[in-house]
This record gives C-alpha cells, sequence and structure tokens, in this order.
C-alpha cells in the first residue's frame, strides 16, 4: 500500500505494511520524484490488481501498472457528486473497472459501474 505521509497516515498504518511517496501536486519536479518511486514500487511488488480512490499521487502508479498488464480499479470519489474529479477523468481511459458512487456521475463516465447503496 502506498500513502502520501502525513500526521494520519503515519499513525494509522503504524503497525502495517505501507510505503509513503511524495505528493506530486503541481509541481513538475515533485511528479518527477514520484514516478521513479512508483516505478521502484511497482519493479518491487509487481501488483496485478491496483486499486485506488483517487489523488494525483497514484497517476504514475497506475500507468505503470496499466502498461505492464496490472488490472486497474478506480473508485471515484464519494464527493463527486456532480463534477469529475481531475485524476478520474485521467485514468477513465485506463481502468479496467471504474466506480462511480452516484448515478449522476454516469453521464460523465458512461462505462463506469455504479458502486454505491443507493
Amino acid at each position: 500500500m502506498t500513502f502520501f505521509k502525513n500526521g494520519h497516515t503515519v499513525e494509522s498504518l503504524k503497525n502495517r505494511k505501507h510505503f509513503f511517496i511524495i505528493d506530486p501536486h503541481i509541481s513538475k519536479v515533485k511528479f518527477g520524484i514520484n514516478l521513479i518511486q512508483a516505478f521502484y514500487l511497482f519493479i518491487r511488488l509487481r501488483p496485478k490488481v491496483i486499486i485506488s480512490t483517487g489523488a494525483g499521487i497514484v497517476i504514475p502508479f497506475m500507468l505503470i501498472g496499466h502498461y505492464f498488464g496490472s488490472k486497474i480499479i478506480f473508485i471515484e470519489s464519494g464527493a463527486r457528486v456532480y463534477n469529475a474529479s481531475k485524476t478520474g477523468e485521467f485514468i477513465y481511459k485506463y481502468a479496467d473497472q471504474f466506480f462511480v458512487q452516484y448515478k449522476t456521475m454516469q453521464q460523465k463516465y458512461p462505462k463506469s459501474i455504479l458502486g454505491s447503496l443507493q
């Protein structure tokens, strides 16, 4: 499991196997570092499935996984009711399965799977 390091993740992952990678946000330099970290972790772990709920931190890892044949599963945030996230818009074309929480989001992502209890 890879995470962006902050107080919450450090505390909640104390006794679990995890990796911290840099959050690229809008920095090209940090994106490059994130890409190198993602490639290193991918080669080390060789995941068959990559699941993410979003954030730009995951884009390099999912793209590398897609290129090497991992199954890509993306779950659009439940906070997204009417507007798509930037990460979701980007990953949609690479995802093997793409889940949304609201029927309204299926208009944005026609091939998505409704994954909520509504």
